[in-house]
């Protein structure tokens, strides 16, 4: 094409030259004061010589510049090898860092970058290019196309996500695009912060150029990350739940913030933490917060802070409520009316409004007769009540009016007597919201508890042992050495609250009862009750069909946050969380050392590069020099 309008434009431009200036005749006294105009006397010959001038020079110069812009030239770049280039994008939870406050994200950076070097590429050369997206998985946005408009679009829909970046299956992708041709082998431009996982030992099956985004591994980061949390109720009392949170710091300066923690949008604490800045990467700093919780719910820790990334600022995770056991009531035939024994009828009345999941009543030959046969595998609790068993269950028990044959424990042969409580310990979950002052025992007996090793003493009269407990095995054994009906005990408030504290101490495991929560590198899971379409709505919305009760797995969630959830299924809300102390450090190395084929790590691969635009800027400057020139000679 060049050569075709050089043919056309030169000769042309030459003869504009060559040509002389046809002027019409007028009668003068004379030319002697005319010097100029005495070099064209021969008016009517039609070639005169070719006299050098500057601007014929400027003019051929401006031409021959003009000229090669349309031949569209190119040098040799580092965009990428051969006819076929992958562009691996970054959108790891890292690229949505904002290096300046109120500036562009690194993804914004690398999508900038990524449409250069589709522009660097020559038009008509046969040069393809495919784009790939990943995080957590790789997503191929566009196959090999050498349409630069195709490529832009594909750019616009990249959107970043929370989760971290794994560049393995990235490259695996990029190998299986190749469709295994070695000599064809395409080559990838890995455009990233390098804040990825990657197997340093392991052999890139492709060409790989790392083009880096962010400010580098030498500058300072300002981001504090909640990158672990975890909650679980204690296994004493199962009302007091731990949380425990890890906060990472990616500065290298102390930094304080701000730390909520809430359940189901309700303040429980608040607290100023200091994390520590870090000697080679991250400082940590391990933050433990205790707060009564009987019931569950969706926890929240968030920092009220502004940094750098936004998404690793708040974790959460769905607390499950204490579970319901199911009980047995064991007392004597006829016991359950008023008038026999007022205590027995208000424990009995006391226990049902504890919600239990199942609570039966059986007589003490039912009991006998369904321990022999080994028929209590879903029993959580037995409550007796002035019954003696010949054979403790395997499952915690309550004891009322009656001292099991437990070792360490025995009843003397002493007659009840009448008996208050002197002392009893306040701080022991069963006692903890109950007070013994007013408590009155008619009849009380007489119970002798040696303390030691799975024996507490938790209640003490003049006589002995009002309350005491047993350990032994992983099982809970609590024993009340007076018959309610000879107390004034189910007569006060605290009754219910200490049935209340037993049942939960007594069957609550509290390794058992511990938050729940995804990551948003890992699948979530959803139990489904029927058949049906679940819907999670949050920061996005994920849509799963079951087709069934069963297991749903809805794949990795790319955005933290909380989830609620509708249709089929047996929670409510789902937690998903960053989590990841690389994404929140926001390194940003130099290199990736991953190996290339040709074993160089991150090795540079060259491919031509227009540089048309260079020679159409600087004949424009050789416009601006010859209008300069001609204005010069037209004032002379």
């Amino acid at each position: 094409m060049a050569i075709v309008a050089a043919a056309i434009t030169l000769p042309i431009l030459i003869a504009l030259y060559l040509l002389k200036l046809r002027r019409r005749p007028v009668r003068v006294s004379t030319i002697l004061f005319w010097p100029p105009a005495a070099k064209d006397v021969q008016a009517n010959v039609p070639w005169r010589m070719l006299r050098p001038s500057w601007l014929l020079f400027l003019h051929l110069a401006l031409l021959t510049l003009l000229l090669t812009a349309a031949g569209r030239p190119a040098i040799l770049g580092v965009a990428g090898q051969g006819d076929r280039v992958i562009l691996l994008l970054d959108c790891s939870a890292s690229m949505s860092a904002r290096d300046v406050a109120g500036g562009p994200t690194r993804l914004d950076a690398a999508k900038a970058r990524a449409r250069e070097l589709i522009n660097a590429g020559r038009s008509g050369s046969g040069r393809r290019v495919a784009i790939v997206a990943f995080a957590a998985e790789p997503s191929l946005l566009c196959d090999f196309t050498s349409s630069r408009t195709l490529l832009r679009d594909s750019l616009d829909r990249v959107a970043g996500t929370d989760q971290p970046g794994e560049l393995r299956p990235a490259m695996e992708l990029a190998a299986a695009l190749g469709g295994g041709d070695e000599e064809r082998t395409p080559s990838a431009v890995l455009i990233s912060d390098g804040g990825v996982a990657y197997d340093a030992t392991a052999q890139s099956p492709i060409h790989l150029r790392y083009e880096r985004v962010g400010p580098g591994s030498g500058t300072d980061s300002d981001n504090l990350g909640i990158v672990a949390l975890a909650a679980q109720r204690d296994a004493r009392d199962p009302g007091m739940v731990r949380v425990f949170l890890d906060v990472v710091n990616a500065s290298r300066e102390e930094k304080a913030s701000p730390l909520a923690v809430s359940l189901d949008g309700q303040m429980v604490a608040r607290r100023a933490v200091e994390v520590p800045a870090g000697a080679e990467s991250v400082g940590h700093r391990t933050v433990s917060i205790e707060l009564a919780s009987p019931s569950g719910g969706v926890l929240m820790a968030s920092l009220s802070r502004v940094d750098a990334l936004d998404c690793d600022n708040a974790a959460a995770l769905v607390l499950p409520p204490p579970t319901r056991p199911a009980a047995w009531l064991v007392r004597p035939e006829g016991s359950g009316e008023p008038k026999d024994h007022a205590g027995s009828w208000l424990l009995s009345d006391a226990m049902e409004e504890l919600g239990l999941r199942r609570l039966e009543r059986l007589t003490p030959e039912v009991y006998e007769q369904s321990a022999s046969r080994g028929e209590m595998e879903f029993v959580d609790l037995v409550v007796f009540d002035r019954v003696t068993p010949s054979v403790l269950p395997r499952c915690p028990s309550l004891h009322f009016g009656a001292v099991p044959s437990i070792e360490g424990i025995e009843a003397s042969e002493e007659e009840p007597a009448a008996a208050g409580v002197v002392l009893w310990k306040r701080s022991h979950p069963v006692l903890r919201y109950v007070s013994l002052d007013s408590l009155v025992v008619a009849k009380s007996i007489p119970m002798r508890l040696t303390p030691g090793p799975g024996l507490e003493e938790l209640a003490q009269g003049p006589r002995g042992s009002l309350v005491g407990l047993s350990e032994h095995g992983g099982v809970r054994r609590l024993i009340v050495a007076f018959d309610l009906s000879q107390s004034n005990w189910p007569l006060q408030a605290g009754f219910p609250v200490f049935l209340a504290s037993a049942v939960d101490y007594l069957t609550m495991r509290g390794e058992a009862s511990v938050g729940e929560s995804y990551r948003t590198a890992a699948p979530a899971v959803v139990r489904a009750t029927g058949a049906g379409e679940i819907v999670l709505r949050g920061p996005t919305e994920v849509r799963v069909n079951a087709i069934g009760p069963g297991e749903v797995r809805t794949g990795a969630i790319t955005r933290a946050g909380v989830y609620l959830v509708s249709g089929p299924a047996s929670i409510r809300a789902l937690a998903v969380n960053l989590a990841d102390e690389r994404e929140s450090g926001l390194q940003s190395p130099a290199d990736v050392p991953v190996a290339t084929r040709a074993g160089a790590a991150g090795a540079s691969v060259r491919e031509p590069r227009e540089i048309w635009t260079w020679f159409v800027g600087a004949a424009a400057l050789l416009l601006l020099a010859e209008w300069m020139v001609y204005a010069r000679s037209a004032r002379a």
